[in-house]
């Protein structure tokens, strides 16, 4: 089975879903992160909005371009020195057809560990058709300063990357 073309892989703040016109909005697009390390005192634990979520939930995307929320599989268990927002991912790919299985993985490139990855399946009938999600995904880990990358994989196979520069906050 021919693997499926990744035609765009973007990082943003929002996205939203005209429900009228099926159109995205992408609000926020990033590849840097300027980061403050985190002081002693524990930040108190803030309320999540109804309707947000810090950790994808759970469903199977099909070609409805509908929003990919499916469980981590690995933990966040490195302690950061700070955390962006929980930011989206939207996805566009092409040449799908079938039902495939994807990863998406956050690495840390200088230790090379996936500091997370959640797993979401996607089901297309035609693939002339272009198929374009969002993955909800938890605050990104920022033990160090450095180059981090979010993979996309199909069934193990690296479809593309989009690089994630970390750097301290200048005092």
């Amino acid at each position: 089975m021919a693997v499926p073309v990744l035609q765009a892989m973007l990082l943003a703040d929002q996205i939203y879903q005209d429900r009228a016109t099926g159109k995205y909005v992408i609000c926020g697009i990033f590849s840097a992160i300027t980061f403050v390390p985190k002081c002693s005192t524990p930040e108190p634990e803030r309320p999540v909005p109804a309707g947000t979520s810090h950790r994808p939930t759970g469903r199977t995307a099909s070609s409805d371009n509908s929003r990919i929320e499916e469980p981590l599989s690995t933990p966040v268990s490195i302690p950061p020195l700070a955390r962006v927002g929980s930011p989206f991912a939207f996805v566009s790919l092409t040449e799908l057809q079938g039902s495939r299985k994807f990863e998406m993985r956050y690495v840390d490139l200088q230790q090379n560990n996936i500091l997370f990855s959640t797993a979401f399946e996607v089901s297309c009938r035609n693939p002339l058709e272009t198929i374009q999600i969002t993955v909800g995904l938890p605050p990104l880990p920022t033990p160090h300063e450095g180059v981090y990358v979010l993979e996309l994989l199909c069934e193990g196979e690296m479809l593309g990357s989009h690089r994630v520069l970390a750097r301290l906050h200048a005092s």
